[in-house]
């Protein structure tokens, strides 16, 4: 909920639509694309640990955790850097 109404205001501007706004359907796709991202990270972390779960020496930094985190990080800040960057090149 609080997405939808964040895509909502943001949208709002006084520029007419003939000058390069980012719709509605161009912020969701990034910022779904950003939740997928995060999905994906958690769902490699969970995995890896439930497969781990019977070792003896469990290591908590490993590799698929690391690339889970990863994607997690990348999947938070993705929405905003593609609204940054592809919102330049479309200002022209």
């Amino acid at each position: 909920m609080v997405l939808v109404s964040y895509l909502l205001t943001s949208t709002v501007s006084t520029k007419t639509a003939n000058t390069g706004d980012f719709t509605v359907i161009k912020k969701a796709f990034f910022h779904i694309s950003g939740f997928g991202l995060i999905l994906g990270g958690w769902f490699i972390c969970v995995i890896n640990v439930g497969l781990d779960r019977g070792a003896t020496p469990f290591r908590f930094f490993s590799v698929p955790n690391l690339i889970g985190l990863t994607l997690i990080l990348v999947g938070a800040y993705f929405p905003e850097i593609a609204i940054r960057f592809f919102g330049k090149s479309e200002e022209k």
